[in-house]
Formats: C-alpha cells, sequence, structure tokens
C-alpha cells in the first residue's frame, strides 16, 4: 500500500521497518514482567569526497522531501499510521543501542498502564554516500579483496579489522503476559531486565569505548532478579573494530567474571553492522536462542583478539538456557541491555 510513496518519501531504513510492521502478525508476543522501576530511561572506495564543492554545488541537488527522508521519528510514525496505533509514540536515537532502550521504554509503558501493546524496537540503514562517508572516516569500515569480503568481517577474532555495512532491523510486540494468554498469542519469550547506561568519555570519538556496558548489564541482571551465572546465553554487539570489540569483551568479563565460559555469539560477521538496526536483531536472536534451545555460529571467528569470558564458537550448539543476555553500546556513550527468559506454558 505504501510503496508508490516509499521511492519519493522513505528512505532504507523507513521501508525496512515498515516492511517489519506490515509483517507483524498479531499472533507473536514478547510480555513483560512487572519489575521494580529502573533509575536508568529507553567500505567506501578509494575516492575522495570534496566539501568544497558539496557546499557550492550540493545544495541544488536536494530533494525538497529530504527531511521526510531523514528524520528518526519517522519510522515510528508511518508504522503507528499503518497500524492504526493510538497510544503513545515515541523514539530514541541513541546509535546502536536504540533498540534495545525502546523496547526497555516499551516494557515501562506497559508496566505503569500507559498502553496495552507496544511494538518496539529498530531498524537503519546507512548504504548512502553520507552514511558510508562517516564511517569510513571514522576507520569503522573494513576493506577487503572482493575475492575474499564474504570471510573479512571477523567480530572479536584476532584478525577483527572493522566491519561491512549492511541494513535491517528487528521488531517485538510487548504486553502484559495475562492478555498475551487471554487472546491466545504465541508467546516467545517473558522480557524480565532492562538497564541502560553511558560513559561520558565516549563523547571523544578517537579513543574505543563501548559506552559503560558493563554497568547495563549489572544492572539488567539485578532488576531481573538473577546472577550472572543464571544466564545462560548472551548476544554480543561484536563491531569487529578492534578498539571497541576489545572494550566490549572487557565489559562483558568484568560483570561475567573472566572463569566464566559464558555461551554467547554475534550477528554482525553474518549481516554486517545495522547500527540502530543491529540491537533489535540482536534481541530477535536472543529469543530464538530461547527457543530452540540453540546457539548460533559467530560467522568467521576462529581465534579470539582477547581473552574474555565469551564462549564464542564458529559453529551452532545445542543450549541449555533459562535466561538470554542481549548488550549493546554506541558510538558517543550509550549502552543497554535487555535480560529474555525462556516462555514455558
Amino acid at each position: 500500500a505504501f510503496t508508490t510513496l516509499s521511492g519519493a518519501v522513505f528512505e532504507a531504513g523507513q521501508n525496512i521497518t515498515l516492511d517489519l510492521g506490515t509483517g507483524l502478525t498479531g499472533q507473536t508476543s514478547v510480555v513483560t514482567s512487572a519489575t521494580e522501576p529502573m533509575s536508568n530511561y529507553f567500505t567506501l572506495t578509494d575516492g575522495t569526497f570534496d566539501f568544497e564543492t558539496w557546499g557550492a554545488g550540493g545544495m541544488e541537488n536536494l530533494t525538497p522531501l529530504w527531511l521526510l527522508k531523514y528524520l528518526p521519528n519517522m519510522l515510528s510514525c508511518h508504522t503507528t499510521i499503518i497500524h492504526g496505533c493510538e497510544g503513545p509514540s515515541n523514539n530514541i536515537t541513541c546509535g546502536d543501542a536504540s533498540g534495545t532502550m525502546s523496547v526497555g521504554e516499551g516494557a515501562r509503558w506497559i508496566e505503569r498502564n500507559a498502553a496495552d501493546v507496544v511494538i518496539a524496537g529498530a531498524a537503519e540503514s546507512k548504504l548512502n554516500h553520507m552514511g558510508l562517508l562517516r564511517q569510513s572516516m571514522m576507520k569503522r569500515t573494513c576493506t577487503a579483496d572482493p575475492a575474499t569480503a564474504a570471510d573479512a568481517v571477523r567480530p572479536f577474532d584476532v584478525d577483527h579489522a572493522g566491519f561491512a555495512i549492511g541494513e535491517g532491523g528487528g521488531l517485538l510486540i510487548l504486553e502484559d503476559l495475562e492478555r498475551a494468554r487471554s487472546r491466545g498469542a504465541t508467546i516467545c519469550a517473558e522480557f524480565v531486565g532492562f538497564a541502560a547506561a553511558c560513559d561520558p568519555a565516549g563523547i571523544d570519538l578517537e579513543t574505543a569505548n563501548c559506552g559503560g556496558l558493563q554497568y547495563a548489564l549489572a544492572r539488567a541482571i539485578e532488576q531481573a532478579g538473577i546472577t550472572p551465572d543464571d544466564v545462560g546465553v548472551a548476544v554480543a554487539q561484536g563491531t569487529a573494530v578492534p578498539g571497541e570489540d576489545d572494550a566490549e569483551a572487557a565489559a562483558w568479563t568484568d560483570v561475567f567474571g573472566a572463569g566464566r565460559k559464558l555461551p554467547a555469539f554475534t550477528v554482525t560477521g553474518a549481516i554486517g553492522s545495522c547500527f540502530a538496526g543491529s540491537s533489535g536483531i540482536q534481541m530477535v536472536a536472543a529469543i530464538k536462542a530461547l527457543q530452540d534451545q540453540r546457539i548460533p555460529p559467530t560467522v568467521n571467528f576462529a581465534v579470539p583478539a582477547v581473552e574474555s569470558c565469551l564462549d564464542l564458537a564458529p559453529m551452532a550448539r545445542p543450549a541449555e538456557a533459562e535466561y538470554a543476555v542481549s548488550g549493546t553500546f554506541a558510538i558517543g556513550g550509550q549502552s543497554a541491555a535487555c535480560i529474555f527468559k525462556r516462555y514455558q506454558a
């Protein structure tokens, strides 16, 4: 119904979100458990970019509708229009951590009776000139021979050298457990814990950090009423940027201990970095791991760059997990974590 509008008004990330939102059937749900409130809230080519030429003549090439393509709230705006949603509508712009924060905030709405059902998550596409340029200038993207490009993105591996840019996202339907049962929903998991954190030093883009992820992980576990030993599977972000991977591995180890081998995986080697969309995909992957009791492979991982608690493997493995945690962080100093519990009727 929105195909004609897409080319004129929507950019790629908005189309992804609309496709995800339109595909939601209403039969699937992640239910929330009552919890105590938290203090925390929701490769470029070898060519060059001539900023002088852009300033002098680039503006003439802008479409009059450019703003509608890039306003971040347009994703939630169009999804709510299509589905006729009439409750609160909000959008969080905290980079790669945005989807995790969206789910955390959506759960809070339900807990304080501000909404019955919440569609939450994230999608993004940076497959455009400016998106590619920014990441390349920050030296976060990998460069590889096209013949070996499929093996180039190697999260947490000793040969990690940056990511490839992907596009995509993931959305969850959140609602109260009893309401989901009453309408006969297929319940995928229980949402039991959330926390966000920040590292003020993250504003220094020259120094790799993970936005205080260790604090978000520890607080989310505490809020879920469990201990680190109860977590059976972890979904790490793993940008494949060397400094970022090392900082993230240290954050996980700070919470779970150097002696723990925590079954873990990351999706970046398979799909690249989808930025905000990655957090949505990670949460869906965490839930699927609980449902299937199976840990997906960490594609292109072989030898860890640093020793940590993360037990990664390039092949799928069986799991015995009651709880899963997904942790995300963003350039700029934001981080968030969600805890999901396996649902058994």
